[in-house]
């Protein structure tokens, strides 16, 4: 026994439990997964199905059992552990809610960003949180679009702005861009994407637009506007004080000029109003 014991992994060695093997314990069956050490000194990982057989007396006898190597199974295993812990770092990092998608399995992995922008609880698990909260003027178009990506190989990327509900259920306007893993035969198996809430943004955009479309307005009613009110003012003092014969009196001229500058002062006024 110390012979087989010492094929063992140092860590995994405390598994031969002298309970078992003293006959102590009820289990005929004992199932484990352990690590061994090769004659040549490498680590591989091993399923152990033990049969416990005892004799009239409870005292075990044999050990009888398979062994299976199961070394890629558990390397893979761990290697998506490594990502799912570096996905969960990732996640926490960034300011973008982030999500990893196991299409195979249909199950989703929500980044932190999902509360910390959203507002959502994500120790409640909702598959479907992010389809289901597509504004609904927008969601039959995105999933449109997603699966039509997923369906063709050719294609590795997905990008989409559209709005979507917060927990709270206002409206943000988001830009989610994916990108899509997929196998020998170009079938989609999983999908990674971030989604970042631009509504700010697109705020500052729109404010920016509409001050340039007013100075714009402002702009032109000073060139063309306000020229007709102002010149027809400086003609009409002009005649007044020349006192060129128009077949107008002075009384009619200054009336004129009192219109002209009425109608300028509105001028004005709405250019301030739009400068506000």
């Amino acid at each position: 026994m110390d012979s087989v014991i010492s094929c063992f992994h140092p860590e995994d060695r405390n598994y031969f439990d002298p309970k078992v093997l003293e006959g102590k314990e009820d289990v005929l069956i004992k199932e484990n997964e352990n690590r061994i050490i090769t004659p040549d000194g490498k680590v591989k990982w091993i399923f152990e199905r033990l049969y416990v057989a005892k004799n009239e007396d409870g005292k075990v006898t044999k050990l009888e059992g398979i062994t299976l190597d199961i070394t890629k199974r558990k390397l893979h295993e761990q290697e998506l552990q490594e990502n799912e812990e570096r996905f969960k770092i990732l996640a926490k990092a960034t300011i973008e809610a982030i999500v990893d998608w196991d299409i195979k399995n249909d199950k989703v992995v929500w980044g932190e960003g999902f509360h910390t922008l959203f507002g959502y609880d994500l120790s409640i698990y909702d598959n479907h949180l992010w389809s289901r909260n597509i504004h609904p003027e927008d969601r039959e178009q995105v999933l449109a679009d997603l699966h039509a990506t997923i369906e063709d190989p050719s294609k590795q990327y997905f990008n989409a702005e559209f709005r979507f509900f917060k927990a709270d259920r206002t409206i943000a306007f988001v830009q989610h861009r994916g990108i899509f893993i997929r196998d020998s035969n170009g079938v989609a198996i999983r999908a990674y994407g971030a989604m970042i809430d631009f509504t700010e943004s697109l705020e500052r955009m729109n404010q920016i637009e509409m001050q340039d479309k007013a100075l714009k307005d402002i702009s032109w009613t000073q060139s063309h506007v306000v020229r007709a009110p102002l010149a027809n003012l400086l003609g009409f003092i002009y005649l007044l004080e020349e006192n060129i014969e128009t077949g107008l009196s002075d009384q009619e001229l200054i009336e004129h000029i009192a219109a002209s500058a009425r109608r300028l002062d509105e001028i004005i006024r709405d250019i301030v109003s739009k400068t506000h």
